[in-house]
């Protein structure tokens, strides 16, 4: 369900075991409508049950998991490798992959699908800048991840999987620890991606950014509040941050929180301004947020 308040918009998706629909071997159920939310990427959530497979074709969409529940086997080119919960998964554009329930629990991850950042794409964009007078990205922009047509894309990269490192976690400056399973460059993408570790007791104060933001919770139950609207969020959740919004992130309970976050610009005439204001704070020495 959405909530608007008198600026901005939060949307709060909770993970359902009801609302499953078929698509071949595999059950899906789709997120918010991308359109809405001016975002690069297309999501949804696919399950796949005990002794189920699916063969994968990403075609000139990349393709980036988060596994949420259970584990599976992934076949990509010559080597087998099993999946589980907290792991992200890259496919690049053209590759094609086997994922193999052999396990007894149902297998579920969220599957972000864009159009990857080639060349081509650069050189469209310069000749054929976004509409941002609309405050849109173009059809094409925003569809191209799942279109049966489109560019030529730059050879593709093996499937590549990283596990959560225990040791790896970083502070960061929104009272929370982060590790990056990868970087915009590896995934060719518009997008950051990052885990985030919240101790208990550990959260950021009221802010708010220029990007918007993604929210998949995959262990413990945290908070989030955008003005007077709070939602406790546990395993499988997703919420959606518009940018601009003031909002806050905390873990109130005992155990630990983690959680993917997912960042990027929506490519709006106000997110374009917010954005160049944002950075001009940073050089001038100001936090974020203030």
């Amino acid at each position: 369900m959405g909530i608007e308040n008198a600026t901005h918009s939060i949307t709060f998706y909770p993970f359902k075991e009801e609302g499953w629909q078929e698509n071949g071997p595999c059950r899906v159920q789709s997120l918010f409508p991308h359109r809405d939310h001016h975002a690069v990427f297309h999501h949804r959530w696919i399950k796949l049950q005990p002794e189920q497979s699916w063969n994968i074709q990403t075609g000139t969409g990349a393709q980036l998991w988060v596994v949420v529940a259970g584990k599976a086997s992934l076949k990509a080119q010559n080597s087998v490798q099993t999946i589980a919960e907290g792991d992200v998964i890259f496919c690049p554009a053209a590759t094609n992959t086997t994922l193999h329930n052999d396990f007894v629990q149902d297998f579920v991850y969220l599957e972000f699908r864009y159009a990857p950042l080639t060349r081509w794409r650069l050189i469209k964009t310069l000749v054929l800048p976004l509409n941002l007078s609309s405050g849109n990205v173009s059809e094409e922009h925003q569809f191209a991840a799942h279109s049966p047509a489109g560019p030529p894309v730059d050879g593709p990269d093996p499937i590549q999987t990283r596990p959560l490192q225990p040791t790896a976690w970083g502070k960061t400056p929104y009272g929370s620890f982060a590790q990056a399973p990868f970087s915009r460059k590896e995934l060719q993408a518009e997008f950051s991606v990052q885990w985030l570790k919240l101790e208990p007791g550990m959260g950021n104060d009221l802010h708010n950014q220029p990007l918007s933001e993604t929210y998949v919770f995959l262990r413990g139950e945290g908070n989030v509040r955008v003005g007077d609207d709070q939602y406790a969020c546990g395993k499988g959740d997703v919420v959606f941050i518009p940018a601009l919004a003031q909002h806050w992130l905390r873990n109130d309970t005992s155990e630990n929180v983690i959680l993917l976050a997912i960042k990027y610009a929506p490519f709006t005439r106000r997110a374009v301004t917010a954005m160049v204001g944002h950075r001009m704070g940073r050089l001038l020495g100001k936090r974020p947020g203030t």
